[in-house]
């Protein structure tokens, strides 16, 4: 009586196949274990990168007509929390009809005690070929400019930050507006 040989299944041959199913089922669990790592890096990175905590962020608006020489920017930040560690930003949006690529500013910091801190400043808006820094929104650049890192409010109550542009133009054009952004750690936390 002849065998057919088709039908004959070699032990070797079942040992390959339910390996192969094996690693099949293995590949894609792999594959299903990268991806949900993928994902929650990625989650883990965006809840980070929302969660910082600003504790002040106003800006002034400023006249079309251009930034006045003799006109001081005065924000009053209310203060409550004394304990923490603090970075604070000069906020400054400008357009394209801004003239340089830089620019001076006059930062004056006073506490509720009447101490004050103050400090002339120099901002680079642009790169040597004019590309804006910032972040670009329509027709404005949104520059985030470090003021101060590690800073420790003493006291709490109402601080009050002056900002007077010191660029020796009577009318500055192109700056749309000014103001101070306080976020809670600081510059070298990131």
């Amino acid at each position: 009586m002849a065998t057919d040989k088709r039908n004959k299944i070699s032990p070797a041959s079942i040992f390959f196949s339910k390996s192969n199913r094996v690693l099949r089922s293995f590949d894609r669990f792999s594959k299903f274990v990268k991806a949900t790592q993928l994902f929650c890096l990625l989650a883990g990175c965006i809840f980070t990168a929302c969660s910082t905590p600003v504790l002040f962020d106003e800006n002034i608006d400023i006249s079309q007509a251009g930034w006045p020489e003799n006109e001081v920017a005065t924000l009053k930040v209310p203060v409550a929390e004394t304990l923490s560690h603090c970075t604070i930003f000069v906020n400054l949006r400008h357009n394209d009809n801004y003239l340089y690529d830089n620019i001076f500013l006059e930062v004056i910091a006073v506490s509720p005690t009447g101490a004050r801190v103050a400090d002339t400043l120099e901002y680079r808006l642009a790169d040597e070929r004019g590309k804006w820094f910032g972040k670009p929104g329509g027709q404005w650049y949104d520059c985030r400019l470090p003021f101060r890192s590690d800073v420790q409010f003493l006291v709490s109550g109402n601080y009050l930050f002056h900002i007077r542009q010191l660029m020796r133009q009577e009318a500055l054009p192109g700056v749309g507006s000014v103001g101070i952004r306080i976020e809670r750690g600081t510059m070298n936390d990131e």
